[in-house]
């Protein structure tokens, strides 16, 4: 039967099962010589050992009952002190868990058998392939991985202003004293201490492990002179200091970030001083990575200037017309544009709404002279090439049948009628300063001369077939004289259109554009018989002078259009492929 106890009973009954509890840390004892750590790891100067690490969790387990816990502790002290003291580059945090249930399996298995050798060594989570902050780190790692964990830093003596890295010296000039000042070598073993070898003075310490920045001027004229990528000029300045060649090896970033100061740099200058000149403005658009894209170029008769790029939601007038107000009111240009010259889309040239009509009354709102509008001649006579050859050859051509039905065979069987044909051997001259597709142009129109000559081909040089577009015509011209020379069959059908092409048409293409009085009464002249095309040159070609003395073309920004391309492929933000645009007018 329960009977009450009394106070004394209860308390001496108390005491007695006290005695019989063992405590944690008492029975922690018996299970090996691993003294505890009671400091926090984020307050050591040095890379903790595993049997640190240990007594770190045996330590914290008087007060965190729970494995998991007192690990997520450890791992956060680990991660702080790799993060703040060190700032060495760290594994991520799943590996460090990783690591530390590892090490847990390791010490358990230490319990079993009694023997705690598989703990010493260092617990490392340095990432040692990450990317170091700077050369002191780096050199304080390897001291101390080489010493078993003996060698730290010391905090004795404060730093100087120069041999902390520029990233801490925010962080110190708000903290009262820190950590981190001097990377001077410390020795924890009494044998380190000894005076037994000469060491360097502190100050040699410091001026070894001092970080040298790499000057970027060389490997920027790179990018800007040269046109090379950034990638392409860091490689370029290890390969020159590799070879013995005394040059500066910035990285990329570095190269990239002063290219775009260089680009800043470029803009305000050209901010102060474009406005003192007289310009011709030149547009030209694409649409690129489903963004519509506008360049403005400005000519004179010493110099070509990209001057800026439009990112825009669509590609009406108006939103082009508002882009181009907002650069022409950047650069205080409403003075300095005496021409304009675009090539002779409806959009372009439309009499009403059109971006030439709407700019020119800007202009006129201004109190300015409306800018005399030039319509580029390529494109009217690229635009008359095909009115003439729809006539002469037939067919529809409409997208994506946009070529002639006796152009088939070639296109087809191109390499086998180049081995059918009897080449001759007198070799034609080519005419300097055209590429590509316009200089096998050129080419083809020399050899038909020849053969209306001589009745027989010189020494004609295949090249690959043209990119048929429906906005470039005289890919055609390629392909009818082409057809000319390799299908005999077709030569009579052909002859007109090919000697339209190779005389008169061919030496107004590829002449220098300025303005002739003479250009527009040979052309008229060349297309009696054609009346639509006589229409378009009666309303597209400008007959007045030219008020600045370049060449009526919009070549200018056709090229600008592939750096537009370039720059867009290096860059991400709309800003930066503007800056990257304006290096192209470098290169």
């Amino acid at each position: 039967m329960f009977s009450k106890q009394s106070a004394s009973t209860s308390t001496k009954n108390k005491n007695i099962w006290t005695k019989n509890l063992i405590r944690f840390q008492d029975s922690i004892k018996k299970r090996g010589s691993i003294s505890l750590e009671e400091n926090s790891l984020k307050n050591n100067s040095k890379i903790p050992n595993t049997f640190q690490v240990v007594g770190r969790y045996l330590f914290l387990g008087a007060t965190i009952k729970g494995r998991k816990e007192r690990l997520k502790v450890i791992e956060t002290e680990i991660i702080s002190l790799w993060r703040t003291n060190f700032n060495f580059p760290h594994v991520t945090i799943p590996a460090v868990k990783a690591k530390l249930h590892k090490m847990m399996k390791t010490y358990d298995k230490c319990v079993k058998l009694g023997k705690y050798d598989a703990l010493n060594g260092l617990f490392d989570i340095t990432k040692r392939e990450g990317e170091w902050l700077c050369l002191e780190d780096r050199n304080l790692y390897h001291l101390q991985i080489e010493s078993n964990g003996r060698v730290g830093y010391s905090t004795g003596k404060a730093a100087s202003a120069t041999s902390i890295h520029p990233s801490k010296r925010r962080k110190m000039s708000l903290e009262p004293f820190s950590t981190k000042s001097v990377l001077t070598v410390t020795c924890s073993d009494s044998e380190s201490k000894s005076d037994n070898t000469g060491s360097e003075s502190e100050e040699q310490v410091i001026a070894s492990t001092r970080k040298t920045y790499n000057k970027t001027g060389t490997a920027t004229d790179l990018v800007t002179l040269i046109n090379m990528s950034t990638r392409q000029a860091e490689g370029t300045c290890k390969l020159l200091a590799a070879k013995g060649i005394n040059i500066e090896t910035p990285c990329q970033s570095a190269i990239y970030k002063s290219s775009i100061r260089v680009a800043l740099k470029v803009k305000d200058e050209m901010k102060k001083t474009l406005h003192l000149e007289k310009w011709s403005l030149h547009i030209d658009g694409k649409r690129i990575k489903n963004h519509e894209w506008q360049v403005l170029v400005l000519k004179n008769e010493l110099n070509e200037v990209r001057i800026a790029t439009l990112q825009l939601v669509n590609g009406k007038a108006a939103t082009v017309v508002n882009g181009i107000k907002n650069i022409l009111d950047e650069y205080n240009l409403w003075n300095s544009i005496k021409m304009i010259i675009t090539d002779n889309t409806n959009v372009n040239t439309g009499r009403r709404n059109g971006i030439v009509t709407q700019l020119q009354s800007l202009f006129v709102q201004n109190k300015l002279e409306a800018p005399q509008f030039i319509g580029c001649q390529h494109h009217i006579l690229d635009r008359v090439l095909r009115i003439v050859m729809d006539t002469e050859l037939g067919g529809n051509n409409i997208s994506p049948n946009i070529h002639y039905p006796c152009m088939d065979k070639i296109l087809s069987d191109y390499d086998n009628l180049k081995m059918q044909f009897p080449n001759g051997e007198e070799e034609i001259r080519d005419k300097e300063g055209w590429r590509d597709d316009m200089k096998f142009l050129y080419h083809l129109t020399r050899v038909f001369r020849f053969y209306e000559e001589y009745a027989r081909f010189p020494k004609v040089i295949y090249k690959s077939l043209p990119n048929l577009s429906n906005a470039r015509w005289n890919s055609r011209a390629i392909l009818a004289l082409l057809v000319f020379n390799l299908l005999p069959e077709e030569r009579h059908n052909l002859l007109p259109i090919c000697r339209f092409i190779s005389y008169n048409w061919a030496d107004l293409w590829f002449s220098d554009q300025l303005y002739n009085a003479n250009d527009y009464q040979t052309l008229c002249s060349s297309l009696q018989g054609y009346e639509k095309a006589m229409k378009t040159v009666k309303n597209f070609w400008n007959t007045e002078p030219s008020k600045i003395q370049i060449p009526r073309t919009n070549q200018c920004a056709e090229r600008a259009i592939k750096c537009l391309q370039e720059a867009n492929g290096k860059c991400k933000k709309t800003e930066k492929v503007d800056l990257t645009f304006l290096l192209s007018n470098f290169s």
